[in-house]
């Protein structure tokens, strides 16, 4: 199975497209709440969100330095405070990624982020692949 977008609804549920062994496309609407280790799993990927959509909370910032936001924090600039993520999409055999969320704005509204496919084997695309291949393979276990 080789999936190729995962999305967490704004309901909490999960719509799932992957190819099956035989290749066909399956697209799957869940109607459960998502487990929290999901929600865990795309939390952990609001730093890369903010560093490859290049987010001020982020800019001149490691990605240990924005990991270590907490929504708990003082201020304003917590990335975990200001942003979502409720997409993963994958493609050529789960190499390149794209992460797509949500930024809350200060005063009213919602700005959607999107990155660009980013290869997770090439330290070209982005500096923080590693990480982000590691986060995506241990939360797959």
């Amino acid at each position: 199975m080789e999936f190729t977008k995962i999305q967490v609804t704004k309901a909490g549920t999960l719509n799932v497209t992957y190819k099956n062994g035989d290749g066909d496309i399956i697209q799957y609407a869940g109607a459960n709440i998502v487990h929290k280790d999901l929600k865990e799993a795309m939390n952990a990927l609001i730093p890369h969100l903010a560093i490859i959509t290049e987010q001020r909370e982020a800019y001149g910032r490691s990605l240990s330095d924005v990991q270590s936001d907490r929504i708990t924090d003082e201020g304003q600039d917590s990335v975990f405070k200001r942003f979502t993520c409720d997409t993963v999409s994958l493609a050529n055999a789960e190499r390149e990624v794209s992460i797509s969320g949500v930024r809350i704005l200060l005063k009213t509204g919602i700005v959607n982020l999107s990155t660009p496919k980013i290869d997770l084997e090439s330290d070209e695309d982005y500096d923080y692949g590693d990480d982000a291949d590691h986060r995506w393979e241990r939360s797959r276990d």
